[in-house]
């Protein structure tokens, strides 16, 4: 549980990959947005903790939809 309550960082690239690569990741055949639980439409979607890192970019199908992008970009402070 501690861990939980620690501020987000994003962990240097090159403990993945070489960060001389540019990575791009998720696809548009999950519904991100269409799962709902009681609370509504999504805000946002995310990657999540573990898969964090300086200089990832992950694109989504849009919120709004009619093929809007959502991108997650997760850069060092």
């Amino acid at each position: 549980m501690k861990r939980r309550f620690n501020p987000p960082c994003a962990l240097p690239s090159e403990t993945f990959y070489d960060p001389t690569i540019v990575h791009m990741g998720n696809s548009p055949r999950y519904d991100n947005y269409g799962c709902q639980f009681g609370m509504g439409k999504a805000v946002a979607v995310r990657s999540g903790y573990n898969d964090t890192y300086d200089g990832k970019v992950s694109a989504y199908p849009g919120r709004e939809g009619g093929g809007s992008i959502d991108l997650e970009l997760c850069l060092l402070p």
